[in-house]
């Protein structure tokens, strides 16, 4: 049995949306990064990492944050303040691939 609680919903395009949500799926606990079309239904697009890898996505994340901003691809007041002081000196993979 499959539990999905949403979360959160981003607009990807006029035809595709991004739901990030909790899952439970088989007795495992995921986080789930799914594409849905315009009609509402999930594509067969999407990551799903255990709940132990949130950390590790965060800072994968903020990482990705600094970097566009340092590359100017990123309005600079869309980066939270305590991202802009930390700099380079977040890194590390935690088992997980770019």
């Amino acid at each position: 049995m499959t539990v999905r609680v949403s979360i959160f919903t981003i607009i990807k395009n006029t035809q595709e949306q991004v739901r990030v949500g909790l899952t439970d799926y088989r007795g495992h606990q995921l986080i789930d990064l799914r594409i849905y079309d315009a009609q509402g239904f999930p594509t067969k697009s999407a990551i799903s990492l255990q709940v132990s890898h949130l950390p590790a996505l965060r800072e994968a994340i903020d990482a990705a944050i600094i970097k566009a901003s340092e590359l100017g691809i990123l309005v600079e007041d869309l980066v939270p303040t305590e991202l802009r002081q930390a700099g380079n000196g977040r890194g590390g993979n935690h088992g997980i691939s770019s």
